[in-house]
């Protein structure tokens, strides 16, 4: 984990994003079931300093990973990313077959 530039938020999603650059595979299963409840230890980021903390973590993801351009390939196409609670969105034609790699 990398304690410096995600001392609090965004430290998980370094953590995966570092785990498939290193050639580990995502893996689903249908049996598992886990559950996460954000910012329960910590509680919500409000508050000039958490906001503060927050928005730098942020951008030090965008900046280590290059997030800005990221498109989940296993994010389904029919629901919203502008949101942390996805909504349903109406596409005009069935979109193409993502990839995790280039193939």
């Amino acid at each position: 984990m990398d304690e410096d530039n995600f001392a609090i938020a965004y430290n998980d999603v370094d953590w995966c994003l570092k785990a498939h650059k290193s050639g580990f595979k995502i893996v689903w299963s249908p049996f598992a079931c886990m559950i996460h409840h954000e910012s329960v230890s910590r509680g919500y980021e409000v508050g000039s300093e958490k906001q503060i903390r927050f928005e730098r973590e942020k951008e030090a993801l965008r900046s280590i990973h290059n997030t800005s351009d990221f498109s989940d390939p296993s994010h389904s196409p029919w629901l919203t990313v502008s949101h942390s609670n996805p909504r349903f969105q109406y596409a005009e034609k069935m979109p193409s077959v993502r990839y995790w790699q280039k193939n």
